[in-house]
């Protein structure tokens, strides 16, 4: 299981201006190589707003979701240092 927290002042900032405090809950997982230099990993699941804030940042270049939904994460990493 992961949980992975966003903007998570607005849980005690009022003024926060990323649209409130995010969290993802759910499954994940994570693969590696036998030589350990590539991993993979994969995480998805439900998406709501532990708080909300309706201030918002008028200098942002994207639009900000102001309801809960689904999240599908992944990863690849390369190790250069083996």
């Amino acid at each position: 299981m992961e949980a992975v927290g966003e903007d998570l002042e607005g849980l005690w900032d009022a003024e926060e201006a990323e649209g409130g405090a995010k969290v993802l809950i759910g499954p994940s997982l994570n693969m590696t190589t036998k030589n350990n230099r590539l991993s993979f990993a994969l995480s998805g699941g439900p998406v709501f707003y532990a708080s909300n804030s309706p201030i918002t940042n008028n200098q942002a270049l994207r639009e900000l979701p102001g309801q809960s939904g689904l999240s599908l994460r992944a990863k690849v990493i390369f190790n250069l240092s083996n």
